[in-house]
């Protein structure tokens, strides 16, 4: 062997012995390194209005939900979901681009769209060869003016947004997406936006009376429309009178409405089992917001940011992800971009603002340390354990240990001034960040946009 042959010999084994410990170093890697993507589709359900503590598949006395406990049972369920605002605009906005909510309010003209210097998730993916499609039942959710929603602003991103199941069923919902599964291309991106149980409560009659004895009187309240029972605690009818069991009937027509979406969702995830979709596809069923029925002096939604609008249902199918039930830790809808993108095997934009929930899914590792919402002049911050919740209009905190007390009813401020402080300087470090000082005037005028726009629109009656 000549110097020439040894010295090219020698140097081929050194960059062999070389790549050979690049390789064992991955493998010793192994665990922290994503593994190839299995998922080729997304499937997003948006849920709106549903509250988390009135779903049997969160321990709801009422048998509202078995098809989505089953789900959850056979997938994910994320048992700390919320949302990060308590009313479809602008929750939604942050859902499509993992951006916090004060990011969208104050627009020109009271808009509530997206704007288009936020990159959503439709345009994310379809820059990446996905077919990407919207059905929406929704007033808010639109591509096309509405009375709620006069400049329309969330199509952007979708090759297709399908309008006409506006106000209608989650039949046609479904129906819809049936359709479109069987038209559309490989890999998808499909957006269903189910408007049950929104008010007014008008499950069909197999599921009206579920839950409650038939009944007619009162008048308001046997055709499921709460806005009397608001209208009166804002200060207007003041002549109007109700009782606490005109509530409750009320609770029973959208726990029947719940039961009617169940039972439709059980149709759809047996249609996306029978196409022989799930093996590759990812999908998600959430919730922009929930449901008040006086539970703090209230009715409806984008009202306050207690657990009863802000925390929400989160489920998740994932290809690959051996991991089933029950995810304890905090999770965002903040999250999703992130986390679809993550099992996607896409890079994360670094302008989204949540975090891939992956490392929480399957190695149970916390994301956050705490989670934070907000609606109108209402701000809150929750670590899953405690609950701090601000007023900024009266500058007034209440403070709940939610395991003790769910339904956020004792105040223990004065009794818990330790994680009092520990959260009021996280709530405090999240706004200075999002929208100014903690009680400056950016953030009181965001807010007063906020509540303003809302009532331009009537959403606020």
């Amino acid at each position: 062997m000549t110097p020439f042959t040894f010295r090219k010999t020698s140097f081929f084994l050194i960059l062999l012995g070389a790549a050979l410990a690049l390789a064992l170093g991955a493998c010793r890697e192994g665990s922290k390194a994503p593994a190839a993507p299995v998922a080729k589709n997304v499937v997003f359900l948006l849920l709106d209005t549903l509250r988390a503590d009135h779903l049997s598949a969160y321990g709801y006395s009422r048998a509202t939900s078995p098809n989505l406990a089953k789900f959850g049972a056979e997938h994910l369920r994320f048992a700390e979901a919320r949302s990060q605002a308590s009313c479809t605009f602008p929750s939604v906005n942050s859902i499509f681009t993992s951006r916090w909510p004060s990011r969208f309010l104050g627009q020109p003209e009271r808009r509530i769209g997206i704007p288009n210097e936020f990159d959503t998730l439709g345009e994310i993916l379809g820059q990446r060869g996905f077919q990407t499609s919207a059905i929406s039942a929704s007033t808010i959710v639109r591509k096309s003016p509405s009375h709620h929603n006069p400049f329309g602003g969330f199509e952007r991103g979708f090759d297709r947004f399908d309008e006409d199941c506006l106000l209608k069923r989650a039949r046609c919902v479904s129906r819809k997406a049936g359709e479109e599964l069987s038209r559309l291309r490989e890999p998808v991106f499909l957006y269903l936006h189910y408007l049950d149980p929104h008010s007014g409560y008008d499950p069909p009659k197999p599921f009206r009376w579920k839950f409650i004895p038939p009944f007619a009187e009162p008048r308001w309240a046997a055709r499921g429309n709460p806005l009397p029972v608001r209208k009166k605690l804002q200060g207007e009818n003041p002549d109007f009178t109700y009782e606490p069991e005109d509530v409750q009937k009320l609770a029973a027509l959208y726990d029947a409405e719940i039961a009617y979406l169940d039972d439709e969702l059980g149709r759809f995830f047996a249609d996306l089992e029978a196409r022989g979709l799930l093996d590759r596809t990812i999908v998600i069923i959430a919730a922009d917001h929930g449901e008040e029925f006086l539970e703090h002096g209230d009715m409806l939604h984008c009202g306050n940011v207690y657990d009863t609008s802000s925390k929400v249902p989160l489920f998740a199918h994932i290809p690959g992800v051996e991991r089933k039930g029950t995810i304890s830790g905090l999770a965002n809808n903040l999250d999703l971009g992130p986390t679809l993108l993550d099992y996607l095997g896409l890079p994360i934009p670094v302008s989204m603002e949540g975090k891939s929930l992956r490392p929480l899914i399957e190695r149970g590792e916390a994301v956050h340390g705490e989670t934070f919402s907000l609606q109108g002049h209402w701000r809150s911050a929750t670590d899953g354990q405690a609950k701090l919740v601000w007023n900024q209009r009266d500058d007034r905190f209440e403070l709940f240990h939610l395991g003790k007390d769910p339904g956020e009813i004792k105040n223990v401020l004065t009794d818990d001034r330790r994680t009092f402080h520990r959260l009021r300087d996280a709530l405090r470090r999240w706004l200075e960040a999002t929208e100014g000082a903690m009680g400056g005037e950016k953030s009181q005028k965001i807010a007063d946009e906020s509540e303003q726009q809302l009532k331009a629109l009537g959403y606020l009656q």
